[in-house]
Protein backbone atom coordinates (compact mmCIF):
# COMPACT_ATOMS: atom_id res chain seq x y z
CA UNK A 1 0.00 0.00 0.00
CA UNK A 2 1.55 3.29 -1.07
CA UNK A 3 1.45 5.93 2.07
CA UNK A 4 -0.59 9.11 2.06
CA UNK A 5 -0.29 12.06 3.39
CA UNK A 6 -3.49 13.60 5.44
CA UNK A 7 -3.54 16.28 2.77
CA UNK A 8 -3.69 13.45 -0.19
CA UNK A 9 -6.20 11.27 2.09
CA UNK A 10 -8.87 14.36 2.24
CA UNK A 11 -8.56 15.54 -1.71
CA UNK A 12 -9.41 11.51 -2.12
CA UNK A 13 -12.13 11.31 0.33
CA UNK A 14 -13.33 14.68 -1.53
CA UNK A 15 -13.55 13.46 -5.11
CA UNK A 16 -15.16 10.10 -3.49
CA UNK A 17 -17.77 12.26 -2.31
CA UNK A 18 -18.42 14.10 -5.71
CA UNK A 19 -18.50 11.62 -7.28
CA UNK A 20 -21.19 9.93 -5.07
CA UNK A 21 -22.87 12.84 -5.09
CA UNK A 22 -23.08 13.00 -8.92
CA UNK A 23 -24.10 9.49 -9.07
CA UNK A 24 -27.13 10.64 -6.38
CA UNK A 25 -28.05 13.39 -8.74
CA UNK A 26 -27.66 11.58 -11.74
CA UNK A 27 -30.43 8.42 -10.43
CA UNK A 28 -32.51 11.01 -8.88
CA UNK A 29 -33.33 12.29 -11.97
CA UNK A 30 -32.63 16.27 -10.85
CA UNK A 31 -31.61 18.12 -13.57
CA UNK A 32 -29.81 21.97 -13.34
CA UNK A 33 -30.93 24.92 -15.74
CA UNK A 34 -29.10 25.70 -18.43
CA UNK A 35 -26.72 29.10 -18.25
CA UNK A 36 -26.23 29.22 -21.74
CA UNK A 37 -28.77 32.08 -23.12
CA UNK A 38 -30.50 30.73 -26.15
CA UNK A 39 -31.87 32.77 -28.49
CA UNK A 40 -35.47 33.11 -28.49
CA UNK A 41 -37.75 31.80 -31.42
CA UNK A 42 -41.31 32.80 -32.53
CA UNK A 43 -43.84 29.83 -32.26
CA UNK A 44 -45.86 31.25 -35.36
CA UNK A 45 -44.13 31.46 -38.82
CA UNK A 46 -43.51 34.87 -39.85
CA UNK A 47 -44.40 36.51 -43.46
CA UNK A 48 -40.94 37.50 -44.73
CA UNK A 49 -43.14 40.04 -47.23
CA UNK A 50 -44.46 41.58 -44.08
CA UNK A 51 -42.19 41.28 -40.79
CA UNK A 52 -40.93 43.95 -39.13
CA UNK A 53 -36.79 43.68 -38.29
CA UNK A 54 -37.98 42.73 -34.65
CA UNK A 55 -40.26 39.67 -35.89
CA UNK A 56 -37.61 38.75 -38.46
CA UNK A 57 -35.14 38.73 -35.90
CA UNK A 58 -37.27 36.06 -33.96
CA UNK A 59 -36.30 33.60 -36.64
CA UNK A 60 -33.88 31.42 -35.44
CA UNK A 61 -30.49 32.00 -37.64
CA UNK A 62 -31.14 35.26 -38.33
CA UNK A 63 -29.69 38.11 -36.55
CA UNK A 64 -30.38 42.23 -37.16
CA UNK A 65 -27.79 41.95 -40.20
CA UNK A 66 -29.52 39.58 -42.17
CA UNK A 67 -33.36 40.77 -41.06
CA UNK A 68 -31.84 44.73 -42.78
CA UNK A 69 -30.62 42.95 -45.88
CA UNK A 70 -34.15 40.91 -46.33
CA UNK A 71 -36.16 44.43 -45.43
CA UNK A 72 -33.51 46.26 -48.11
CA UNK A 73 -34.20 43.52 -50.67
CA UNK A 74 -38.00 43.77 -50.08
CA UNK A 75 -38.00 47.49 -50.86
CA UNK A 76 -35.75 47.01 -53.57
CA UNK A 77 -37.02 44.08 -55.65
CA UNK A 78 -40.53 43.65 -54.15
CA UNK A 79 -42.13 40.71 -52.83
CA UNK A 80 -40.64 38.02 -52.26
CA UNK A 81 -42.58 34.71 -54.43
CA UNK A 82 -41.26 31.76 -52.58
CA UNK A 83 -38.16 30.18 -50.15
CA UNK A 84 -35.71 30.01 -53.38
CA UNK A 85 -35.36 33.94 -53.55
CA UNK A 86 -34.05 34.25 -50.20
CA UNK A 87 -30.93 33.02 -51.61
CA UNK A 88 -30.56 36.22 -52.82
CA UNK A 89 -30.23 37.72 -49.81
CA UNK A 90 -25.92 37.43 -48.76
CA UNK A 91 -25.95 35.19 -45.73
CA UNK A 92 -28.41 33.10 -46.96
CA UNK A 93 -26.90 30.21 -48.37
CA UNK A 94 -28.98 26.44 -48.84
CA UNK A 95 -27.68 25.44 -45.59
CA UNK A 96 -29.66 28.00 -43.72
CA UNK A 97 -32.76 28.51 -46.25
CA UNK A 98 -33.40 24.79 -45.08
CA UNK A 99 -32.92 25.48 -41.07
CA UNK A 100 -35.50 28.32 -41.82
CA UNK A 101 -37.64 26.63 -44.08
CA UNK A 102 -40.23 25.79 -41.71
CA UNK A 103 -40.32 29.08 -40.38
CA UNK A 104 -41.04 31.22 -42.81
CA UNK A 105 -44.36 32.19 -45.19
CA UNK A 106 -45.16 34.00 -48.05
Amino acid sequence: MIPLTYRERRILLLIGALLLLGGILRVSGVTFPSFREEKTTSLKKVNINTATLEELTTLPYIGEKIALKIINHRKLHGEFKNLKDLLEIKGIGPKKLELIKNYVIF
